[in-house]
């Protein structure tokens, strides 16, 4: 098997790196307009050279244990690593540390003290959506054209759900919880989706 790596991705990947390290030194104090620059395209460029390496054709279940190995897993390990340090080595107890851990299992930005591995949960759902989506639509259509249009329109749904489920409410035996975005942030898998899929239409 050829195991000669891609420079240029390699490269874009290395530049994406760089940008989310300067979106998250607080670099929007030196340059509101950089920052927004940055934040403009940083994970939709990761989505979608994540992409460029799909393979639809993947049974299923190889891909989600792939996945799961590869995206999740990871995922669950920092987690359960960085609550144990917590406890060895700072005053955080086991029940406070234990329901930080919980919570970070809704695998939102907004639940997850180390905000940034976000992007891993909502990778492992993207793929399997992509699948699906291949599965489902694209894998019947042959013309390009259509696809691109197909394309576009999820887009377009996508923009719709942006701001839909940030925040929304719900009920639980009564009570009301005000939620911030669906579990791993399956209110936008339709946008890190198109990103993931036109990668893969791209290449």
């Amino acid at each position: 098997m050829n195991t000669k790596r891609i420079e240029y991705i390699d490269i874009a990947k290395g530049i994406g790196i760089l940008l989310v390290v300067l979106a998250h030194a607080d670099i929007s104090l030196v340059s509101p307009y950089l920052h927004r620059i940055i934040y403009s395209f940083h994970m939709p460029l990761f989505f979608f050279l994540s992409g460029y390496f799909f393979n639809p054709t993947t049974p299923f279940w190889t891909l989600l244990k792939k996945r799961f190995n590869s995206v999740l897993k990871p995922y669950l390990f920092t987690i359960l690593l960085i609550y144990t340090g917590y406890i060895s080595f700072t005053n955080m107890r086991f029940p406070t540390a234990f329901g930080r851990i919980i919570k970070s299992m809704y695998a939102t930005g907004h639940y997850i003290d180390w905000v940034q591995l976000w992007f891993l949960p909502s990778l492992f759902i993207t793929s399997l959506f992509a699948y699906l989506f291949y599965r489902l639509v694209l894998i019947r259509i042959n013309n390009h054209y259509v696809r691109w249009l197909i394309l576009l329109t999820l887009q377009a749904i996508a923009i719709y759900f942006l701001d839909v489920f940030y925040p929304f409410s719900i009920v639980v035996f009564g009570k009301e919880y005000e939620l911030y975005g669906l579990p791993y942030s399956l209110d936008l898998v339709f946008m890190s989706g198109f990103f993931y899929i036109l990668g893969n239409e791209i290449r």
